[in-house]
């Protein structure tokens, strides 16, 4: 009695392919996925660096008084409001209008610092030393579940 057949695949055989194909593919998705996320981290952090270069060309652009103090919220929040969105580029203040996907979120603070670089609250401010503003901004943006950030800061003197 002839126990093996030579003749066509065995279930045990299709399976162990099926499981092996599975397995490969999975790999090569997960590979896949991987890429797709680095290349899109990669492309709005490029977007993001363009705007806080743009936003500290805007604030170079800008005169002293143009730039204002964290402080004048208290005081006139509209006020510091729109001079905080003339600062920011076009394109920015488009995309934080619509609902999309491509949203970068933009904080910008603006301290005044003294002659000993350490900075000086608003009540202490006089008009002999407000001469030195640093600004800070930092933009986020999230890809996939995660929310990365980038900052930029720039000194701008009274002229």
């Amino acid at each position: 009695m002839k126990l093996k057949n030579n003749k066509g695949y065995v279930a045990i055989d299709m399976a162990v392919a099926i499981i092996g194909i599975i397995v490969f593919s999975g790999l090569i998705i997960s590979l896949m996925y991987s890429n797709f996320l680095e290349n899109a981290k990669t492309k709005k952090e490029a977007i993001a660096v363009i705007y806080l270069t743009e936003l500290m060309e805007n604030v170079g652009i800008a005169t002293y008084e143009q730039v204002p103090l964290d402080k004048e919220k208290e005081k006139n929040l509209e006020l510091y409001q729109e001079k905080i969105e003339n600062l920011k580029p076009a394109d920015l203040k488009k995309s934080s209008s619509s609902n999309n996907k491509d949203v970068y979120r933009i904080d910008i603070k603006i301290v005044n610092i003294g002659q000993d670089g350490e900075e000086i609250n608003i009540e202490q401010v006089e008009e002999t030393n407000d001469i030195i503003k640093k600004i800070t901004a930092t933009i986020s943006y999230t890809v996939g579940n995660k929310t990365y950030s980038n900052t930029l800061q720039r000194i701008k003197i009274k002229e």
